[in-house]
């Protein structure tokens, strides 16, 4: 059983964007009221992205290469700022 490069590719950017989704959104909640505009709407930006492409992908599309390279650079970076953020949460406690 061969997996088709297609169907690989759909699946890692989908994962891709969904931690994208999922970690983007908690991060606007935890940005405080001062935040200035360009950093709230990074993170707008980046959380309708990944839904769009997630919903893409369910209608067939197949991402490209240097799409999945980008998403799962995305994806590290908010897992690390998650991690940031949780160590620091623990340390105060």
């Amino acid at each position: 059983m061969e997996i088709e490069p297609a169907t690989l590719l759909q699946a890692i950017v989908a994962l891709e964007s969904l931690i994208v989704a999922l970690l983007a959104e908690p991060a606007i909640n935890r940005m405080s009221p001062c935040t200035n505009l360009i950093p709230r709407l990074a993170f707008h930006l980046l959380t309708v992205g990944a839904v769009a492409r997630l919903y893409a992908i369910l209608a067939g599309d197949v991402p490209s290469v240097p799409t999945a390279i980008t998403t799962g650079g995305v994806a590290l970076l908010l897992v690390c700022d998650r991690w940031r953020t949780g160590r620091a949460q623990d340390q105060k406690a």
